[in-house]
């Protein structure tokens, strides 16, 4: 209660304080109509709809309904991030979208075939809206009772009458590069290039990676280039979406591109066909890899060879120790092998277990041809090989190559040049500390130059420390010309420190050496006991000289390397 002192004062202070009442309540009704606003309820200005939608980032400026069932509503997209709205219903009559804005984009919606409509005599109609929109990859429905103008068109003036739009169709884009599953081996700039066209002006097109919006351009012409640069070493999934003048979208299918300053992660079987999109990079196998049933082109195609003599493998695979399994090539084919040809390349610490190739000229499981340069080190293959000329369970030609600490228990078949380790070893290659297992076979008609660690040793080249307790074995009856324990023929070479098992490779010969070109050949033959194996002290191969190192005993009496 206010207690007045005198007429006059008190009069005074009445109009103050009811002053000061009245602009409380101004305020109060301000900061109403505000929270109204937040809190999902619409109001109306003269004839037209002006107010928020009540849902975060859409508010409606203009909404119109008519007799005939139809209407129009125009929306604004008030947040920071885009939105797409793929649907309103009113009181149950669906229309559908598919309408991409970008923060601060409007679009005018045509809503058709209502059963909420417009008598005659209404200036307005209350009817209930549900918006369906996707907001941050986050799908989300708002349901509100909206009031249309039944008196004034857009813009104002006689008649509701909705506006024409005649354009429904989102634009078409065609993306032109980068490639899916490309590559890039170092962060930085990468340019995104495209098409597009629409019947419609195109408005705006936008980059999207990995579903952040990173760059856009307005008003595109007809072929688009937008940039972004990669700071950080990752697999990126990306888009693009145009809109036209109405709001149409469209949004491509998504594309991958990988960003590796040091090298690439090879983390599936997708990923290491990939490989043949970069024939100079690095790679790591991340984890153990099953490429059983995969079909690379989703059209029952078998994995093809990475590299070939027109375009070889000359980059690094690093295996991490880790192993490649159910790995298969079944149509024949020259340069067969997970890599068709290497030259000048790096494999190492890599498993090759359960592989089923099947090639012509130079195969093997881990490499058709390893050319001048290449280095293989610390890898193992398993499974089966089949081939013509120059076949091996890990390499079918090794021309100038540096070969070391490997080894094989693979069933291989080959007409000529036909060994467990190598086929056909030339051109001043090396290989050191090898072994191989289970069974070498000519074709049945008959073949040439069979051996358990390699079938031709010629030009230059060397092979030491080596053993075989693989079975040499004759099909059909016919003999091959030149078997032997650890070489089919040596030409022109040297073979030292190595031996055979003359009890597991059925061969009482270590080789045939060339007699016109000669070579020179120190192997030793033992048979399947353990004395053979150790000698008197013990130790793997000291009897051979082999570095205690290397070898290790664990296989059935019979040495495997340190490092398996």
């Amino acid at each position: 209660m206010v207690k007045l002192t005198n007429d006059g004062q008190g009069t005074i202070e009445y109009l103050v304080i009811l002053g000061v009442i009245i602009l409380i309540g101004l305020v109060v009704v301000g900061l109403s109509t505000n929270f109204l606003e937040q809190t999902e309820q619409i109001n109306t200005t003269g004839n037209r709809l002006d107010s928020s939608v009540g849902i975060t980032g859409i508010s409606i400026t203009e909404n119109v309904l008519d007799a005939s069932g139809n209407g129009a509503i125009t929306l604004t997209n008030t947040d920071t991030q885009p939105i797409t709205l793929t649907k309103i219903v009113v009181d149950g009559i669906d229309n559908n979208y598919n309408k991409f804005l970008f923060s601060g984009d409007s679009a005018t919606l045509l809503l058709n075939n209502l059963s909420c409509t417009c008598s005659a005599g209404e200036t307005s109609k209350t009817c209930t809206y549900t918006f369906y929109f996707i907001q941050n990859g986050v799908a989300t429905i708002k349901t509100k009772t909206l009031t249309a103008n039944c008196s004034g068109n857009f813009g104002g003036g006689g008649g509701a009458v909705p506006p024409t739009v005649t354009d429904t169709t989102g634009p078409t884009i065609t993306l032109s590069s980068p490639a899916d599953g490309y590559q890039q081996t170092s962060t930085g700039t990468t340019t995104f290039s495209f098409s597009v066209s629409d019947a419609s002006t195109v408005s705006s097109c936008s980059l999207t990676s990995n579903s952040v919006d990173v760059n856009s351009i307005a008003t595109p012409s007809a072929d688009v280039t937008l940039n972004y640069e990669f700071t950080e070493d990752l697999n990126y999934d990306w888009t693009v979406t145009c809109i036209d003048s109405e709001a149409n979208s469209t949004t491509t299918s998504s594309r991958e591109i990988s960003i590796d300053n040091n090298n690439y992660e090879i983390n599936n079987c997708q990923q290491l066909y990939n490989m043949r999109n970069g024939l100079s990079s690095t790679y790591k196998l991340m984890e153990n890899v099953n490429c059983s049933g995969f079909d690379p082109e989703g059209m029952a195609s078998s994995f093809t060879p990475i590299g070939a003599w027109d375009g070889p493998f000359t980059g690094t695979f690093d295996g991490n120790g880790n192993s490649i399994n159910n790995f298969s090539i079944p149509i024949a084919a020259a340069s067969t092998g997970l890599f068709g040809e290497i030259e000048g390349g790096s494999v190492y610490d890599l498993a090759i277990i359960n592989a089923n190739i099947v090639g012509s000229d130079d195969t093997g499981i881990l490499t058709g041809k390893a050319d001048t340069g290449t280095t293989i080190n610390r890898v193992f293959v398993n499974g089966k090989t089949s081939g013509s000329y120059e076949t091996g369970g890990l390499v079918g030609y090794a021309n100038g190559a540096t070969i070391t600490n490997v080894y094989a228990d693979v069933n291989v078949s080959g007409y000529t040049n036909t060994g467990g380790i190598i086929g056909y070893l030339s051109n001043s290659s090396t290989l050191d500390k090898a072994y191989s297992k289970n069974i070498i076979a000519d074709q049945p008609s008959g073949g040439w130059y069979l051996g358990g660690i390699v079938g031709f040793a010629g030009t230059n080249s060397t092979i030491t420390n080596c053993y075989s307790i693989a079975n040499i074995t004759q099909l059909g009856g016919a003999q091959s010309n030149y078997p032997g324990g650890i070489l089919g023929y040596l030409s022109v070479s040297s073979l030292s420190s190595s031996y055979w098992d003359t009890t597991l490779t059925g061969q009482n010969d270590c080789y045939t050496i060339d007699p016109i070109n000669g070579g020179s050949g120190d192997c030793d033959s033992t048979t399947d006991q353990e004395s053979s194996y150790y000698g008197a002290s013990g130790i793997p191969f000291a009897n051979l000289g082999f570095s205690t190192d290397v070898w290790q005993s664990r296989d059935n009496n019979h040495p495997i390397f340190v490092w398996q």
